[in-house]
């Protein structure tokens, strides 16, 4: 039997104490549950290193995350020198969790807000934390830039190259006169695709490329989608 304390009031203690004890969920995951490895072997790296040299490691991974350049002998000599650490293997391991930690950022679209609180809650400093955010945001349009491009879609068309054939006369007929389109369409990725039509196919395919083209414009004009580009203009501004 309960005396003083409800039995309701008991379970919503319990309750806050548990969620207290539970790591925060960020950007990139709850340590420990949901987090790349990378990133919670990296942490207590990161946590410790002075602004310097947390600088000069979001530096690197920046220029890699732009660049698809790798780390070289001389940004290692960099970092060894400001943060005092010595051995390349935990060089590595700080580079990998830092790049993971601003991949993350940019891919997602974090905003300013949203990531001073993550980076609070993984425990950075304010001084630091607000130097890798200004770090990120200066960077942030041309890697979201770079990201888009690399995202896994299929091939764009380059390059469009038509002609009309006549068949005039075949083995078995005279007279045929029958019209043919011929296109060979260059695709971003270098393949090249060549392909004949008859009169009936061409106009199909008309139709069908009209119809989709009106469907966009219908989908361009629908509220929810300005809606969205408006919020997405305000969050740039934001950023």
């Amino acid at each position: 039997m309960f005396t003083g304390t409800k039995p309701d009031e008991l379970i919503k203690r319990a309750e806050e104490k548990a969620r207290a004890k539970e790591p925060p969920v960020t950007f990139v995951g709850k340590e420990g549950v949901s987090m790349k490895p990378e990133i919670s072997k990296a942490l207590p790296l990161l946590r410790n290193l002075n602004e310097s040299a947390l600088s000069e490691l979001s530096s690197v991974c920046i220029r890699t995350l732009r660049n698809a350049e790798m780390w070289t002998a001389h940004d290692l000599q960099l970092f060894q020198d400001k943060s005092g650490i010595i051995s390349n293997e935990e060089f590595a391991t700080a580079l990998g969790g830092l790049f993971f930690i601003i991949r993350a950022a940019i891919k997602q679209r974090v905003p300013v807000k949203t990531l001073q609180k993550c980076l609070k809650d993984l425990d950075f400093d304010k001084g630091k934390s607000e130097k890798l955010i200004a770090e990120i945001h200066a960077e942030r349009f041309s890697l979201e830039n770079v990201s888009k491009s690399l995202r896994i879609r299929h091939p764009r068309l380059d390059r469009l190259k038509w002609r009309i054939d006549l068949t005039i006369s075949s083995a078995k007929v005279k007279t045929v006169l029958v019209p043919c389109v011929t296109m060979q369409l260059a695709l971003s990725n270098g393949r090249i695709v060549t392909m004949e039509l008859t009169k009936e196919k061409f106009s199909a395919l008309r139709y069908n490329v009209a119809k989709v083209l009106s469907h966009i414009g219908d989908l361009n004009r629908h509220p929810m989608i300005q809606i969205m580009n408006n919020l997405q203009a305000e969050e740039k501004r934001a950023m």
